[in-house]
């Protein structure tokens, strides 16, 4: 097999979105402001969201390679690519609404539109790659979840 850069690029993009959304979220401060809000019963063990956040990171990335790696450069590819990034940054947004600013309505919007996005993602995905397009599966069910957190948070505060 032989050696691409994108191999090392996407895999380098993908932990500097990750750390850059770890950086906003473990913020001293962020951080005592989420652990004093009243939060779902159903909400998750600390230790858990990193686990999962790395698995969707990991998955996603393996998912971009794919379609560097074998799909033609059409339009498609070139709206698939800019879908990656425009994930990646409505990621990235959805940390700084929520943990940045507290802003938990606003977050959620945001968390409507990065599942949106993810959805339209992994749809135009599956005619060009269906394993590239199952590769986001974790990503779309966690985002739901996250989702409903969200706005149960919202409520309860």
């Amino acid at each position: 097999m032989k050696f691409k850069s994108n191999y090392i690029i996407i895999p380098l993009l993908t932990i500097i979105v990750a750390l850059l959304g770890k950086g906003i979220t473990r913020d001293c401060d962020a951080w005592l402001w989420y652990k004093a809000l009243q939060l779902p019963s159903i909400t998750p063990p600390d230790w858990v969201f990193p686990i999962a956040w790395n698995i969707i990171f990991m998955c996603t990335a393996i998912a971009a390679i794919i379609v560097w790696n074998s799909f033609e450069r059409t339009a498609t590819f070139w709206a698939t690519i800019t879908l990656f990034c425009i994930n990646a940054a409505m990621n990235l947004l959805w940390s700084y609404l929520f943990f940045g600013n507290q802003l938990i309505g606003a977050a959620l919007i945001a968390a409507v539109g990065l599942e949106a996005v993810t959805i339209t993602l992994m749809v135009l995905l599956y005619g060009q790659s269906m394993v590239a397009s199952l590769l986001l599966v974790p990503y779309v069910i966690w985002v739901g979840f996250a989702i409903y957190l969200n706005a149960a948070i919202w409520y309860l505060n």
